[in-house]
């Protein structure tokens, strides 16, 4: 096996490293086979004494991983397009509302320009008036732009990236994606946490969890005469924030109980999207702990758990 030009250096980094007293170095590493073609390697490096116990060498133990590797990059591609498919269901599935909260704020956008317009024609000129209803009617116009930015993020491909993110400001962004209720007898109400840390996540993944999670509630409610949906976020388990979603409904019916175990298995139409929140092979799972249980005095509360940022835990 051979070093390509800009990795000639690290065999001997890693022996000056073996010498300074590290007993045991992990690494992964690009070499070229005998024909030139790439490797990529799993080397785990290690000093190797005498019965002086003096240094006698090193040895080095290395496992081929090019293929697990294209494999994974393969399983995180189809994912990213599952994911990109199962947002624009959702926003076909949201359509017709979202056509209504973009139709508000332009309506009153429309109004008070009209009524800008009205004043100017009336006379005398009425100046601070008149450029009241024109910031207002931008105002207005901001929110469509914000509500259309909003749809683009959530709807955009792109790579899954974790950030630092306020979970209410999540929860408020997908009540808001979520258009609101569908009718009178439906209180979406939030009960939020106060001065929680940072969770870890991609946010656009967790908007989806928390838009399906929403909707199935909403689904499962049907035609009810009063619909109650709360979502809530608290303090969970160490390092943890409690995301939860509860709605009034009839429950889950016993003989698909059991498969509601599973987030694999979703009790209901539109889906969890618990693939949305996956973790790679090397890193911390987005989602720690997912579950349901019984709301009183009827219907499903759906929970589950997201991390921390660093430093962020339990007072």
């Amino acid at each position: 096996m051979l070093s390509p030009p800009e990795r000639e250096n690290e065999t001997e980094d890693i022996f000056r490293r073996l010498k300074a007293g590290e007993t045991a170095i992990h690494y992964e590493t690009s070499l070229l086979k005998k024909g030139g073609s790439p490797m990529l390697a799993a080397v785990a490096a290690s000093v190797v004494y005498n019965r002086a116990g003096e240094i006698r060498g090193t040895s080095a133990i290395m496992r081929d991983i090019t293929g697990q590797r294209a494999a994974e990059e393969r399983l995180k591609n189809l994912q990213a397009e599952l994911i990109h498919l199962s947002r624009w269901n959702t926003m076909g599935m949201m359509a017709s509302t979202l056509a209504h909260e973009l139709n508000q704020p332009l309506t009153a956008a429309v109004n008070y320009v009209r009524a800008a317009r009205r004043l100017m024609d009336a006379g005398p000129l009425e100046v601070g008036r008149v450029s009241e209803f024109l910031d207002r009617a931008v105002g207005e116009t901001k929110l469509a732009g914000g509500i259309i930015r909003s749809l683009r993020e959530f709807i955009d491909k792109r790579e899954s990236q974790r950030t630092p993110e306020d979970i209410n400001t999540i929860v408020e962004e997908a009540i808001s994606l979520n258009a609101g209720a569908p009718d009178i007898h439906t209180v979406i109400e939030t009960r939020l946490g106060s001065s929680l840390p940072p969770v870890v996540v991609d946010k656009i993944q967790i908007e989806q969890v928390l838009l399906n999670l929403m909707r199935n509630g909403l689904d499962a409610m049907g035609d009810q005469q009063k619909k109650n949906l709360t979502v809530l976020t608290a303090k969970g388990a160490p390092g943890y924030l409690l995301v939860s979603v509860a709605d009034s409904g009839p429950g889950v019916a016993p003989k698909i109980a059991a498969s509601c175990s599973s987030p694999s298995s979703p009790p209901r139409k539109t889906a969890w999207a618990w693939a949305s929140p996956s973790a790679s092979p090397s890193s911390k799972p987005m989602v720690a702990a997912s579950g349901r249980r019984k709301n009183k005095p009827t219907g499903t509360v759906f929970h589950f758990q997201l991390p921390v940022e660093d430093g962020g835990g339990h007072d």
